[in-house]
């Protein structure tokens, strides 16, 4: 679904201001506010699909959010940023879920019976810190994809709740914080600075369109630069939003099987530092060796981008790589975690390790606090020991509540 702006509707002789639009999907039509309460309503080139979720879509100018009125009789808001996105998250906890905590807030609404009653006031309490601005649950790829998958019966009761409380936030794909978190290394490298870390909330937890994805990339547009970045945004939500909200289920098999090779692979490794003392000695320098042929594509463009030569690659590869890299928020975390899981070939590996490697160990890097299984956070917490951040882990609603709770 594109969301387009109406210029024509928009200008004015009178130099009126308009501060709200409002695309009504279901009846075609685009209808311009201005700011003395008159309206301008013009046909629209969108066609209604009740398939794609959406009903209506209303954008405030003034207040910098996005109404949308859901096929399924919802109605839920999302933050577009202003002008200064940043200092709209400021003041707010970053909480991130993992899908089996966005589960029991669905049950809280749909199925309340299957609750604890712990976890049932901590449900309805994050649902009002939500409501209150106090702390934002942002969406992530993961859980995109994960419930993309699901019987639509499940998706039809998780996914619309979802994306009323995300509110528009997003977590950055991983895979960009890896590349950021690399060019910040290179650079101080290269220069022969020391690396610091800083901390980085504001850059991965976001509103910007297409973050939550790489590889998203943005439809031109003749519009002036104000409205086509009112556009970019506004067409990013409907679109990501009617994605989700799409009855019909994203067939995953290919990437399951390739997230099992994936599993397989790191026991095989397992099984090796087992049986092999040498290895075993050097198992740090071995799981180094292994993560960084994962990701030789990003090490070597971020490298080239901060201007290193290659030899001074090499040499980084060598003698700095393995230390350089616990130094990093995200991508040492999982370096530590990933080490110390191979040590223990008892522990089978899953395809949906990657999922929660790749994006646990982001949100325990950035976030302000994690919530997840007992498993994730046992692994999570060892591979911050030692090791300067990290957020504060729980594996329950009520455990999260009882840890914000003081500072609400």
């Amino acid at each position: 679904m594109i969301f387009v702006v109406d210029t024509g509707a928009m200008n004015n002789e009178s130099g009126r201001r308009w501060v709200r639009m409002v695309l009504d999907v279901e009846r075609e039509t685009v209808t311009v506010v201005l700011d003395d309460g008159s309206e301008v309503t013009e046909p629209s080139d969108q066609t209604y699909d009740p398939a794609l979720g959406i009903r209506r879509s209303t954008y405030d100018r003034v207040g910098h959010t996005m109404t949308l009125d859901l096929v399924e009789g919802r109605q839920v808001t999302v933050e577009i940023g202003g002008p200064d996105p940043v200092h709209s998250l400021a003041g707010r906890t970053v909480v991130y879920l993992d899908q089996n905590q966005w589960v029991k807030l669905a049950q809280y609404l749909h199925t309340p019976h299957k609750l604890q009653a712990a976890e049932h006031a901590a449900a309805a309490t994050v649902i009002d810190w939500v409501r209150t601005r106090r702390i934002v649950l942002p969406l992530s790829a993961a859980h995109a994809t994960e419930i993309g998958s699901a019987r639509p019966q499940y998706r039809a009761t998780l996914v619309p709740l979802m994306l009323d409380l995300c509110r528009g936030w997003q977590m950055r794909d991983p895979l960009r914080v890896r590349v950021d978190e690399l060019l910040a290394l290179f650079g101080a490298r290269r220069h022969r600075r020391s690396f610091t870390p800083q901390p980085g909330a504001p850059a991965v937890f976001t509103l910007d369109p297409g973050m939550l994805f790489t590889g998203y990339a943005d439809a031109t547009s003749s519009l002036p630069l104000d409205l086509d970045d009112l556009q970019r945004q506004l067409t990013w939500v409907t679109s990501l939003y009617s994605a989700m909200l799409d009855a019909e289920a994203v067939d995953r098999t290919a990437a399951v099987e390739l997230a099992g090779r994936w599993a397989r692979s790191f026991h095989d490794l397992a099984q090796e530092l087992r049986d092999n003392a040498t290895a075993r000695r050097h198992s740090r320098q071995v799981v180094f060796a292994r993560i960084a042929t994962d990701m030789q594509d990003h090490l070597a463009r971020a490298a080239r981008a901060a201007g290193l030569t290659p030899e001074q690659f090499r040499t980084w590869l060598a003698e700095q790589g393995s230390e350089d890299l616990t130094a990093l928020p995200y991508l040492g975390t999982v370096f530590e975690a990933t080490h110390i899981r191979v040590r223990n070939a008892g522990d089978t590996w899953h395809a949906h390790d990657l999922t929660d490697l790749l994006y646990l160990a982001c949100a325990s890097a950035y976030a302000d606090i994690v919530v997840c299984e007992n498993k994730a956070a046992d692994y999570l917490a060892r591979a911050w020991r030692g090791r300067t951040g990290g957020a504060p882990l729980v594996t329950s609603l009520a455990a999260l509540v009882t840890r914000l709770q003081p500072a609400m």
